[in-house]
């Protein structure tokens, strides 16, 4: 009997809200120490926890710093286990040539006042999955389909 993939490893740093999402979905976090230069989660720590359970990790890029290594990556997709990044302190900071947010399954920024960006409140969920951003934008609007644009597009019978 293969055992059920419910465990998501957590970084030790990072905001309650984090935390929350993964109890409230029903997922059980495992929580990994930090590298103290990027005050992320280790690479080296996030691979020793990785079991058979293990569903996916979550990563918080902290105060501009990037969270992620190529040896880490490279065992995420090898492993066929999904990368959730947390960006909401570190927009526009990049790993290589690419910015963070984009190489994991799903991402999100924040706009609060103390972060880096700002329009008060509010923030962003990124995803180049069209059936999770389906999901997300529904999410956000309640279940609303409040996208004028989308609307327009569909009278024109555009792809979307």
């Amino acid at each position: 009997m293969q055992e059920k993939k419910n465990e998501i490893i957590v970084p030790s740093l990072t905001w309650v809200s984090d935390i929350n999402s993964v109890i409230m979905n029903g997922f059980k976090p495992v929580f990994v120490d930090i590298d103290l230069s990027t005050l992320s989660t280790s690479s080296e720590e996030i691979i020793k926890k990785i079991s058979k359970r293990t569903l996916a990790v979550f990563i918080t890029h902290a105060q501009g710093f990037n969270g992620l290594t190529d040896k880490l990556l490279k065992y995420l997709k090898k492993k066929d286990i999904s990368l959730i990044e947390d960006v909401c302190e570190s927009h526009g900071a990049k790993h290589k040539n690419s910015k963070l947010g984009t190489y994991g399954l799903m991402s999100n920024f924040s706009f609060y006042y103390a972060h880096h960006m700002t329009t008060i409140e509010g923030g962003m969920i990124c995803t180049n999955n069209k059936s999770l951003a389906i999901k997300f934008k529904n999410l956000s609007f309640h279940g609303w389909n409040r996208d004028p644009w989308l609307r327009h597009k569909k009278s024109l019978n555009m792809e979307f």
